[in-house]
């Protein structure tokens, strides 16, 4: 089976969508699938090879990480469908260049949105408007729709209606394999908080929280953003709060199987890639009481590791949460997860299912992935 995977970005390049179609398509090509990932970014880039996966780089030239529109994809696209079985698109958006050439082909289409709901600015907000309508097309020409949790299919489906018998979910998967820690290992206490530094992560509020904490622990937020040179400037005078920025796969996992506490006050998420893999790395979570993360403390059976926070919060609420956290100390016990590869055999099922119906309408509801 040869299949295209559209993305707005691709590692090095970091985040929960970056994350999930590296882990993807590295899985799919352990089980013999032929994967080409069609990715966009600031610069063209020949075809190079990524972990067994082939990534071709379009440049974009307008937008951001997550708007981006790189014209050269689509005709790419036009020119090369038939030397693929099926494409498989993720993101909401940022399939957006290669609608022209989805449009006139007959090669089997699925979608991954990562779908959020909404921009989380002022201005992505807007230019969501625009994209509405481009979404609502990508949803209908897809053959299935595969959401990474019921709570991001649930606000799809509120969105556009018609596309609730093509809907499925699968979850993501952990990037590590190597997280389980034991308790007795760690050692001072350390907070950990990991993601891009934007507005709707609240990690403002994580630090005002954290500082409140009369404690020798440790926070240490690790990601990169717009907001990171505001948080560096705010936590300038505490000795206890590191900004890290962004760290590579070998680090971040051994700060993981160091966190005592690993904590995500965002606002919205399509999956709480956080709270799973503080989850796995033996950790307590102190969380926003969000759907997703609901959904991966009910998916791990660890009602009993953490704290879920309404927002909007106090920073004072949050201070309360990481203490009693800290009090508790890391579980002595572990908790399984599942793997990347779970996740490719469960994806596979569905291509399968698509292409063997061919132009036939399918419904995906009752399929046991």
């Amino acid at each position: 089976m040869k299949i295209a995977m559209i993305t707005p970005s691709y590692p090095p390049s970091m985040g929960g969508l970056e994350g999930h179609v590296s882990g993807l398509a590295r899985a799919l090509s352990n089980a013999g699938v032929d994967v080409t990932v069609l990715s966009q970014g600031t610069h063209s880039e020949l075809s190079r090879e990524a972990s067994g996966v082939t990534v071709k780089t379009f440049r974009s030239l307008i937008g951001g990480r997550t708007y981006r529109v790189a014209p050269a994809l689509g005709p790419w696209v036009t020119t090369h469908r038939s030397d693929f079985d099926l494409i498989h698109a993720h993101g909401y958006h940022g399939a957006a260049a290669a609608m022209g050439a989805l449009a006139a082909g007959e090669v089997p289409f699925v979608l991954t949105p990562h779908y959020h709901g909404g921009g989380h600015t002022a201005f992505a907000h807007v230019l969501h408007y625009g994209y509405r309508p481009l979404g609502t097309w990508l949803i209908k020409r897809a053959a299935a729709v595969i959401c990474v949790s019921k709570a991001e299919a649930l606000a799809l489906e509120e969105r556009e209606h018609t596309v609730r018998s093509r809907t499925l979910v699968i979850p993501n998967a952990p990037a590590s394999t190597g997280l389980l820690s034991e308790a007795s290992t760690r050692g001072a206490q350390l907070v950990l908080s990991l993601g891009r530094l934007v507005p709707y992560k609240n990690n403002r509020l994580l630090l005002d929280g954290f500082r409140l904490l009369d404690s020798d622990a440790e926070l240490v937020i690790a990601g990169d953003g717009v907001e990171r040179p505001a948080l560096a400037a705010a936590a300038r005078n505490d000795p206890r709060v590191r900004i890290v920025g962004q760290v590579d796969r070998p680090t971040l996992d051994r700060l993981l199987s160091s966190a005592w506490v690993v904590a995500s006050l965002s606002g919205h998420e399509a999956f709480g890639m956080a709270l799973l893999e503080g989850l796995l790395a033996g950790a307590r979570v102190v969380v926003s009481d969000i759907p997703a993360h609901r959904e991966v403390i009910e998916l791990c059976s660890a009602e009993d590791r953490g704290a879920l926070l309404p927002l909007p919060a106090s920073p004072a609420t949050v201070a309360a949460a990481l203490g009693a956290a800290l009090l508790a100390g890391p579980p002595s016990t572990s908790i399984s997860g599942w793997t990347w590869d779970d996740i490719a055999q469960r994806t596979l099922r569905v291509y399968d299912t698509v292409l063997a119906a061919g132009s036939r309408r399918i419904v995906l509801t009752s399929l046991q992935v």
